[in-house]
């Protein structure tokens, strides 16, 4: 039988060490993502009980809803590890 040692290219290696990173476990309070749905949850709780007297156009809920997601999909690319 013919074994083929070939080496590894520099993306193999960086994608194994970066799931060795993933193995690393952090306190949800480290967490990006979490503190940003916070504060988002924080300020709609406030607007819906009439915190703030401004009441945006339903065409800004739109949009702030989707620049939520975006920033949500952005942090979970960007996150490297897990939550314990």
């Amino acid at each position: 039988m013919i074994v083929c040692k070939r080496r590894l290219s520099h993306w193999q290696r960086w994608r194994i060490k970066k799931r060795k990173d993933i193995m690393k476990a952090k306190p949800f309070y480290e967490s990006k993502t979490f503190w940003f749905n916070g504060l988002f949850l924080l300020v709609s709780v406030a607007a819906a009980f009439g915190f703030a007297s401004w009441q945006p156009d339903s065409l800004w809920l739109e949009i702030v809803g989707v620049i939520v997601a975006g920033v949500n999909i952005a942090l979970r690319l960007i996150t490297a590890s897990a939550i314990k």
